[in-house]
Formats: C-alpha cells, structure tokens, sequence
C-alpha cells in the first residue's frame, strides 16, 4: 500500500474573495443597499451566525480544503484513526497514515447518498456513473465489447394498476377525467369527473378524485410485493424467448442470454413504477456474450410487452378475513426498441443509447419526495396505512377490510 502525503492548501485569494461577497447577501441589516448574492437562500439567525464565525475563523481554509476533497459533499462522514502498511519479513514499517494529519484533524468521505435532495454532491456523481454504465452496456465501452451494440435492446416501463381515479395530465391537453360511467357522484357524494387540464404543477396532480374510495390497502400490498412482480415478469419472459426460439426453457442459456438493468421511480400518487433496459444475447464466452439469436428489437419488444401483460402474483391474505389478491402490473405499460445507429428525438421512432442512459441515470437518483408533495392527504393517507400493516417482524398486516384482484 502506498502512501500518499496529503498537504493542506490554504484557498486561493479569489476563492476566499468570492465567499466574501455573499456576505451583503447574507447580512443585509450590516451592509445595508447592497444587491450582491440576493438569490441566496435565506438563513435563520442561528445559521447566519455559524456562517459569519466560519468565514472569520482561521480554520476557514482547512474547512475549504476537506470540503472541497468530498467535492462539496453535504453529509460526509468523518473517520478518525491511523494505519500502518508492515512488511511482515523484516518489521520495515512501509507507510502510515493518521487522520489527524487531514485538515480539521479528521478524515472526510463522501456520504454516497444518490437521492438528489440529500446530497446534490453525490447524486451528481452517481448519476454520472450510472449514465456511463448503463451507455456502455447499450453501445459497448469500459470493457464491454462494441458487439453488444447489434444485439436486441428494449427500454420498457411497467406501472401499476389502479387503485381508484386520481388527478392527473393527459395528452395533447386533454382533461382529466371528462366523463364517468353512470351516476357523476360516488357513494361518498363526491365528484367523479373532473373537466379540468391540469398544468405541470397542479398540486392535485396524484390526488384522488375520492380519497374514501381509492385503494389505499391494495396501494400499499402492490407496493409491497412489487419486486416479486418483477421476478415473476424476467421468469415469463425467459420462457417467452425460449418459446420464440424453438428450445426448452431449461436449455435458454444454450442460444440466448436475457440481461436487464432497471430502476424504480415514484409516481404523484406515490407508487413506484420500473424502468428497464432488457438486452438480449447470445450464450455466456469466456470474454462476455456471443452475438444475439436471430431475434430483432421489434420482436423482443413483443416479447417484454406480451411477459408484462400475462404476468401474475398471487399473494395470500393479510389476516385470517382476508381475502387474496392477483397482482399485475398496469396497462400503462410500454416496451421500445432501442436503436443505435441514430439519435432521434420522434416519439415514433426508436429510442438512442444516450437517451435512455440519460433516463435511468436520471431515475436513479430521484426519491419519492421528488415525485409530487409529500405533506398532502393521500401520501399522509398511505404512510397512515403502511403504519397500521407493517409491523417488526410481521409479513403484513393490514386491517381487516374485503379486498379485490387487482
């Protein structure tokens, strides 16, 4: 292990100038008339005074230094101790290291947190590393042979089902729910039309349309057995390729290899739906995959959509009154050749490697705070539920109430 003498810069006199000029921003009442940084976020008092001791003080720079090594990480972990590198045959002692010799006397590592609202930093970072990974398992790069870049590739989305009409934006401006099937009231009285063409940031976007008659125990069973759902989907489709290509399903790892790379995001209703790059190819080499059967984008984009549509999960009850439920997955579901020869930004055409790197890179780093308000009646309304099911140690439990298949 070598090691490797870290020296403590002290910041550059522009960098140091440039914090200073926040600071009419940030005291307007002690530079009074001044405009400088006014789309400052504003402080309370409490961090207006640590802001003004940090600047002031001489560990202002060795703060720069350790921040600026987590490349402005906002919750780094701080490590504190020493190592030595021994040459076990003579004693020689090879390298040490000690925390203390960092500035600010500790060691600061990035907190890898990829959610975006936690750490801009790190959800940066790893949406970088997502983007090139997922782009060189769509065209080939960083080990990955070029060759993977002519087998079959599909980006698919798979939602969830309803569990009751909510707000939301339709094509093409069109309104939300313009017509309902018999009486124009539910049970409870309310409304279940709404005429209305809801803007991006409606905040009734994800709302129900009745929050007495939504689903909010089979939201949260769907959630909860989602990844199940999933299994069973990379099952069915297995067997579907097998079927496309004439071999048992047992004997698929002979002419074909299904490979997949998926991430979950949250809807304004607040379930999750995947996103996922379904690649298609050969058998296993001693150096990756042999080229893809004689199966196109188009058919295996068939294929992904008929394993979406015919898949189901039976899960039992949650008590002994309760009834079980068949899971599947929504009918706003979609499968899209990728291609990559072209970029094209058609709707009506295939999709580019760029593209959809960008789109799971993306997906990856957002949370289901992002997705919508969290402090509206329906996301209170589901963590509620998810508080009466789920207890330590239980498989589920919700209360006892007649479900149905969904």
């Amino acid at each position: 292990m070598r090691h490797i003498l870290r020296v403590v810069r002290p910041v550059s006199t522009r960098t140091r100038g440039t914090a200073l000029d926040t600071l009419p921003g940030l005291f307007p009442d002690i530079f009074p008339g001044s405009t400088a940084a006014s789309n400052l976020i504003p402080l309370t008092p409490e961090a207006r005074d640590q802001v003004r001791d940090l600047l002031a003080s001489p560990d202002f720079d060795a703060w720069s230094e350790a921040l600026s090594r987590v490349g402005n990480c906002s919750h780094p972990v701080r490590l504190r101790g020493w190592s030595e590198t021994v040459d076990t045959s003579t004693g020689e002692i090879l390298s040490k290291y000690s925390s203390g010799t960092e500035p600010l006397g500790v060691t600061h590592i990035r907190c890898g947190n990829r959610r975006a609202q936690e750490c801009p930093s790190c959800s940066r970072l790893y949406a970088a590393d997502m983007f090139h990974l997922i782009r060189a398992g769509v065209a080939g790069g960083k080990t990955v042979p070029a060759t993977v870049a002519e087998n079959p590739l599909v980006f698919a989305t798979f939602t969830a089902p309803s569990f009751g009409a909510v707000h939301g934006r339709r094509d093409n401006g069109r309104r939300c729910h313009p017509q309902a099937r018999g009486s124009l009231l539910c049970e409870h009285g309310r409304p279940r039309t709404c005429p209305a063409a809801h803007a991006e940031d409606d905040l009734l976007l994800g709302l129900p349309l009745c929050g007495d008659c939504y689903d909010y125990a089979s939201h949260v069973v769907w959630q909860w057995w989602a990844p199940e759902l999933w299994r069973r989907f990379t099952i069915s489709l297995r067997r579907l390729v097998a079927k496309a290509l004439s071999v048992p399903a047992v004997r698929l790892s002979d002419r074909a290899t299904v490979q997949y790379a998926k991430v979950g995001e949250y809807q304004r209703r607040g379930v999750v739906h995947f996103h996922a790059l379904v690649r298609l190819d050969g058998p296993r080499t001693p150096v990756g995959f042999a080229p893809a059967p004689c199966l196109d984008a188009a058919h295996l984009a068939e294929l992904v959509q008929a394993a979406a549509a015919g898949v189901r999960l039976t899960v039992p009850g949650v008590d002994a009154d309760d009834l079980s439920r068949v899971l599947v997955f929504g009918r706003q579901g979609d499968a899209r050749p990728v291609r990559v020869s072209r970029r094209t930004h058609d709707p009506d055409h295939a999709l580019a490697p760029e593209q959809v790197a960008g789109y799971l890179a993306k997906y990856a780093t957002k949370s289901a705070t992002e997705s919508g308000s969290r402090g509206n009646a329906h996301h209170r309304r589901i963590s509620a539920t998810v508080a009466q099911t789920v207890r330590p140690g239980d498989r589920l439990r919700i209360g006892r109430r007649r479900p149905h298949s969904l």
